[in-house]
C-alpha cells in the first residue's frame, strides 16, 4: 500500500468510527425510538381542556370555581338544580359538554357554561376526549 492509500484508509476509518459513535450517542441504530404517534384520547382531552375555556370555571384539583371541579367528578353522584341526583357517568358528562344547559348542577348558575361554550360547538369526538380526561382525574380508566 502506498503512503497516500494508507493515509486515505486511516481518514476513512476515522470518519466511519466518528459516524458510528455519533449515531450511538444520539440513540440511533437498533435502539432508536419510533416517532411519536397521534396523541391518545386522554391527551387530546387534556389539551382541549387547556385550549378551550374549560378552566375558566372548572378546576382539576378539587378547588372551587364557577363550575364543578373535574377532580373526582367522573362516577360521582351529582345533585342537579331540579333536586334530582344523577351519576356522572360518561354519557352524563358528554351530554353536559355538548349541551351545557340540559342539566345544571345544584349551586351553579344555568347559562354560564353555554355563554362560553355554546351548545354543540364541540364535536362528539372532542367531548369524548374531554370525558376520557375527566375520567382519569377520578382515577377511572378512560374509554
Amino acid at each position: 500500500m502506498t503512503s497516500k492509500a494508507v493515509l486515505h484508509h486511516a481518514r476513512s476509518t476515522r470518519w466511519i468510527l466518528a459516524a458510528a459513535l455519533a449515531v450511538s450517542a444520539c440513540g440511533g441504530g437498533s435502539h432508536a425510538t419510533a416517532p411519536p404517534g397521534p396523541p391518545s384520547l386522554v391527551e387530546q382531552g387534556a389539551g382541549l381542556v387547556q385550549a378551550k375555556p374549560c378552566l375558566v370555571c372548572h378546576t382539576t384539583n378539587g378547588g372551587s370555581g364557577a363550575g364543578p371541579t373535574f377532580a373526582g367528578l367522573a362516577g360521582s353522584q351529582v345533585k342537579l338544580s331540579d333536586g334530582s341526583t344523577v351519576t356522572a357517568d360518561d354519557a352524563y358528562l358528554e351530554r353536559s359538554i355538548l349541551d351545557p344547559d340540559a342539566q345544571t348542577v345544584a349551586g351553579f348558575r344555568k347559562g354560564l357554561m353555554s355563554s362560553l361554550v355554546p351548545p354543540h360547538s364541540l364535536t362528539t369526538r372532542q367531548a369524548a376526549a374531554i370525558v376520557a380526561y375527566i375520567d382519569t382525574l377520578a382515577g377511572r380508566p378512560s374509554g
